[in-house]
């Protein structure tokens, strides 16, 4: 695969040899063979179609928040998906296009006034990453409200509608991890706030914390570990002998260990290897 097919423009702006760099907010990761941004759920279908008829090598990126790339060429066609559009209606039903920007999408829906979506105001990344991984913090996740995901399904070659009870969503997960595909569009039924004027509070909130813990002005990846979930009490006891340290009681009541306490109970924060560093 050394030349950009040329057809491949008439599905968006194509980009040869585009550093996956300049995508990722880890700001890590070498040239791909073609960086493709595609404006419609249409284009983006017809293309992957091609691609697969082509045996083009092909893969998607997001909004590029918690993922390295590797640094030589990246012999694929990387799709970028930019299509936007979300609507709310007046039932508190809400589809969000897969390029929506999460944290743009939580203000805006929380804004004109229905619920859940709250805690994704710093949320980095876009809604088909988010539906893909079940993004979530201070208490939310992505499968919260949600009705369906339509996406292109590799093994079918064809566009799906995968209601939330058949996408198998649990922490950080879901069966798009595992199946070869494109989510295009994703549907909530949500609530009415009850409390406009808090939830502005609440989201004021977020945003403040956020800035207070996360090094917003350098490259990072945001919160990218995963804690560690359904632990016994004895898993929990044998962690806190070894670090000397009492798990915070909310999470241990809860079979938690989060992952930022582990981190710094055991001395790694602002660790470094080469001009790798865990956050201070």
């Amino acid at each position: 695969m050394n030349q950009v097919p040329s057809w491949l423009a008439e599905y968006g702006e194509v980009r040869p040899d585009e550093p996956l760099a300049r995508h990722t907010t880890m700001r890590l990761g070498g040239p791909a063979f073609a960086f493709l941004s595609v404006p419609s759920q249409e284009q983006a279908v017809a293309l992957v179609e091609r691609l697969e008829i082509e045996h083009i090598p092909w893969r998607v990126l997001g909004g590029g928040s918690n993922v390295i790339v590797r640094s030589p060429v990246i012999p694929e066609v990387v799709i970028h998906p930019t299509f936007q559009r979300f609507t709310i209606l007046a039932t508190g039903e809400i589809e969000a296009e897969a390029g929506c920007i999460t944290a743009l999408f939580a203000r805006r829906v929380s804004e004109a006034g229905w619920a859940g979506w709250v805690w994704g105001v710093g949320l980095p990344g876009t809604i088909g990453g988010a539906s893909v991984g079940n993004a979530g913090c201070v208490g939310g996740e992505t499968k919260d409200g949600l009705k369906d995901i339509r996406w292109w399904s590799s093994a079918t070659k064809r566009v799906e509608c995968i209601p939330a009870s058949e996408a198998q969503f649990a922490y950080r997960e879901s069966r798009f991890k595992h199946e070869r595909g494109l989510v295009l569009s994703a549907v909530w039924q949500l609530q009415p706030e009850q409390d406009v004027e808090a939830t502005r509070t609440r989201m004021a909130e977020i945003l403040i914390e956020r800035k207070a813990h996360q090094p917003l002005g350098m490259a990072s990846a945001g919160c990218v570990f995963k804690n560690l979930t359904q632990q016994s009490l004895a898993d929990i006891e044998r962690v806190e002998r070894i670090t000397n340290k009492r798990v915070p009681s909310p999470a241990r009541e809860r079979g938690i260990i989060p992952t930022g306490w582990l981190l710094d109970a055991l001395g790694f924060k602002g660790y470094a290897h080469g001009t790798a560093r865990i956050s201070d």
